[in-house]
């Protein structure tokens, strides 16, 4: 099953916020149990900021395929009558 081009750009973003997770961790300055909760809170907020964003999208282009659909049709009418 192949990912969608949103679920690959909000999978690459997820990973870059990992980064200062892991660099913070291997200074030291955290624990790994603190970087394992902040990693997971990442990936929640990841997760969620994808689904809204597929929501958002969604609608968005729903919006406009039936406004075209619309014109479309309107166009048909003018034609015939």
């Amino acid at each position: 099953m192949s990912a969608g081009p949103l679920r690959r750009l909000f999978a690459g973003l997820g990973m870059l916020a990992l980064i200062p997770i892991l660099a913070l961790m291997a200074s030291g300055a955290i624990t790994p149990v603190d970087a394992a909760v902040r990693a997971l809170s990442v990936a929640v907020a990841v997760v969620a900021l994808g689904n809204v964003a597929r929501l958002v999208l969604t609608g968005a282009l729903r919006r406009v395929e039936r406004r075209t659909a619309a014109r479309a049709e309107q166009e048909e009418q003018v034609a015939v009558g």
